[in-house]
Parts: C-alpha cells; sequence; structure tokens
C-alpha cells in the first residue's frame, strides 16, 4: 500500500504506523511486519521521517519490554483483531478499532494508536469502542489510548 497522495506528515505517520501494527498479532510479528512494510514502500529508511524502519523497530522494541504494552502482543492471548470492523447493524456507522485483544481470562482490551497530540475526542473515541463491546456481550472491556509519540498509555474509563 502506497501512502495516499496530499497527505500531512502526521498523517503520513499515522498511516505508517497504522500499517506496521495492524500486521502484528503478536511480538513474534514484529520483524515479518516490518519486511513487508519496507518492501511494500510502506516504510523506508529515510532518516528525515519521524517514522522510518528504524524508529519503527525502536517503538515496537521499548513497547514488546514495557509490561502492560507487551501483554497488548502476547501469543498467549485467546484472540487478536487489528483494524476489525464493528458492526452495529444495518444502516449504521461502523466503527474500527485499532486493536482489540481478549486475554485468556475473558478480558477485552481495546488499544487505540495515537501519532498526534493527545484530543479530547480520543477518549470519547475508545470510550465508543468499550461501549460496542459490551454491547456486544462482552462484560469486561478495558480501553487505552497509546500516544506512539511520546509512548504514553492512557487508560479510558467507561462511564
Amino acid at each position: 500500500m502506497k501512502l495516499p497522495k496530499e497527505t500531512t506528515d502526521s498523517q503520513d505517520d499515522g498511516i505508517r504506523m497504522h500499517n506496521v501494527l495492524s500486521r502484528i498479532v503478536d511480538a513474534t510479528d514484529m520483524e515479518r511486519a516490518l519486511r513487508v512494510c519496507h518492501d511494500r514502500g510502506i516504510i523506508t529508511d529515510d532518516e528525515t521521517q519521524r517514522y522510518n524502519l528504524h524508529t519503527i523497530h525502536e517503538v515496537l522494541a521499548r513497547a514488546f519490554a514495557d509490561e502492560q504494552k507487551s501483554a497488548w502482543f502476547d501469543p498467549a492471548n485467546t484472540a487478536v483483531y487489528t483494524e476489525r470492523t464493528i458492526t452495529r447493524g444495518a444502516g449504521q456507522d461502523n466503527y474500527r478499532p485499532d486493536r482489540i485483544v481478549v486475554r485468556p481470562d475473558g478480558m477485552v482490551i481495546v488499544v487505540d494508536y495515537k501519532t498526534g497530540e493527545p484530543r479530547r475526542k480520543d477518549v470519547a473515541q475508545v470510550r465508543n469502542y468499550m461501549r460496542l463491546l459490551r454491547e456486544a456481550g462482552h462484560g469486561q472491556v478495558q480501553g487505552y489510548l497509546w500516544y506512539l509519540a511520546t509512548d504514553t498509555v492512557q487508560a479510558v474509563a467507561f462511564n
């Protein structure tokens, strides 16, 4: 997949990171995902880009070394869905969380990746994903925003 024309650098960053992360089910997929994205021109070696092959590798290596984030990429998880559409029904809006993880204990975790600055609507977006998953019958749902530029995670409370 090539980057669409007429995007901002920030949008390009998001497209690159989401492409790589969407190909990673568990931590063992990292090298393959980077290679595929590099071979397809989605990411490059260009050091002028904030998210190039090297910097994305560093972001992922830090994540896999972090207890909280590494749990989202644990091979022991029961199921992982990346960029999977949640449909409410005919004629209703569709939603696409970046990552949904079902842990062996039944807990469902929804993670949304952000390459830009935190915005109030980010929390509302994840809260909506959590609500949809609960409506779909998942009793235990946790939500998180992962701000990649600062490598910070914000837990989202379900109100």
